[in-house]
């Protein structure tokens, strides 16, 4: 008999809801794998309703089950809820308005109700809220406010008009695939080398936010396209949110920093293993797949339809990632080094800082727009220089470096 079957049950549906924000689809057999003890109440579960896999057309329809917020809520406590922003692992956040005369907007994130009979995802909550007042920077998104309203734990945080990395890359590939949606983002319609230089630009932003995290001695952990948001302006700021699985370095114990917690697909190897790990290193790695994934519009790795259960992690811990140069053969070697190295196996081979990863990203940006810039220039010289004139134009700027 499992004392606490009820709780792991919810971290299952936890796990379950994290995968399937990215995935697209998950398994019982996926959940189940990090939770072997319930394994099989959940797997009859599935059974019962005709479905082996929960897929998306079915999970998400039974996990809304459990909400109470919904988009037709108009308010809880002293916020009017404008509409719902999106959802993840820990709650939903939704963008709202303080009550009376010159309101703030706020984004609200509000945790799932069954999470908030769970004592250690009430904590994890209010430690996100907490560290709020260290994450200071151009680039965090952090919360600012704690509050328990009509049984509801919320946090608020400052509202930006952006969209996620992580729609910014789909979005991107399906406008090259022919689809009309460069005008959901700045973004999605560049030429392919502006828009490497906008990922670079963006997650060198990021990379920046995450070393000032990483000063105040937290990690984030949770490092992935979901989670750094786009400004909607052609300038676009970036920011880096959701510390929700965040750990204090001088805090956390050894075992909570061997719980599991991530997302798999973007989690270094010695994570997915349950190690003994660096984590400000594991954020690194992260930090390069979802650059890699940006860059290339695909994940590093895919995971086999029979590789499921606790396999799932030491598979993605032990394969190597897809070959850039076959996903993309004119990729930058710039580029393509500053992948090689974050998303290195051995930990002690990727960048020693964020800010490190930072400035190599920020050296490529540099370096492309004075090639562009020289360009430009060429093109406006030639296009008015016609005739013999061009011809001793050529002969005078050549003379000397031509053997």
């Amino acid at each position: 008999m499992i004392a606490d079957k009820p709780s792991r049950m919810l971290r299952i549906m936890d796990h379950a809801r994290r995968a399937l924000d990215d995935e697209g689809t998950v398994g019982a057999e996926t959940s189940c794998g990090r939770f072997e003890e319930t394994s099989t109440p959940v797997r009859k579960f599935s059974s019962s309703n005709g479905d082996s896999k929960l897929g998306c057309s079915r999970f998400p329809e039974m996990l809304d089950q459990t909400m109470t917020l919904k988009p037709g809520a108009r308010r809880l406590g002293p916020f009017e809820l404008l509409g719902r922003l999106g959802q993840g692992g820990q709650g939903e956040v939704w963008k709202a308005q303080r009550a009376g005369p010159g309101g703030e907007l706020v984004a609200l994130k509000v945790l799932k109700p069954e999470l908030a009979h769970n004592p250690a995802r009430t904590a994890q909550f209010r430690r996100e809220a907490q560290r709020g007042p260290r994450l200071k920077g151009p680039s965090l998104l952090a919360a600012s406010e704690l509050y328990e309203i009509e049984g509801f734990h919320c946090m608020a945080m400052s509202f930006v008009e952006c969209k996620s990395l992580r729609d910014v890359i789909k979005w991107r590939l399906s406008f090259r695939s022919g689809e009309d949606t460069e005008r959901l983002h700045p973004f999605v319609g560049l030429d392919q080398a502006e828009y490497r230089q906008a990922i670079a630009r963006v997650i060198g932003a990021a990379a920046r936010a995450l070393e000032v995290a990483h000063k105040e001695r937290i990690v984030h952990r949770d490092v992935k396209p979901a989670n750094l948001l786009i400004d909607n302006r052609s300038d676009a700021g970036v920011y880096l949110c959701d510390f929700g699985l965040g750990r204090d370095l001088d805090v956390a114990t050894t075992e909570q920093m061997r719980d599991g917690a991530g997302t798999p697909i973007y989690m270094a190897p010695e994570r997915l293993l349950l190690l003994a790990a660096d984590e400000i290193k594991c954020d690194i790695y992260s930090m390069g797949v979802t650059l890699f994934e940006a860059l290339l519009l695909e994940k590093p790795f895919r995971v086999p339809a029979h590789v499921c259960g606790p396999s799932v992690a030491p598979y993605l811990a032990t394969i190597e990632p897809k070959p850039v140069r076959r996903l993309d053969p004119d990729l930058p070697d710039e580029l393509e080094a500053v992948i090689t190295r974050a998303m290195a196996r051995n930990p002690g081979s990727r960048f020693e800082s964020a800010r490190d990863l930072a400035e190599e990203l920020e050296q490529f940006v540099s370096n492309s727009r004075s090639v562009r810039h020289s360009n430009r220039v060429a093109q406006r010289s030639t296009s008015t220089l016609r005739g013999p004139h061009a011809a001793l134009w050529c002969e005078t700027a050549t003379r000397g470096w031509l053997p």
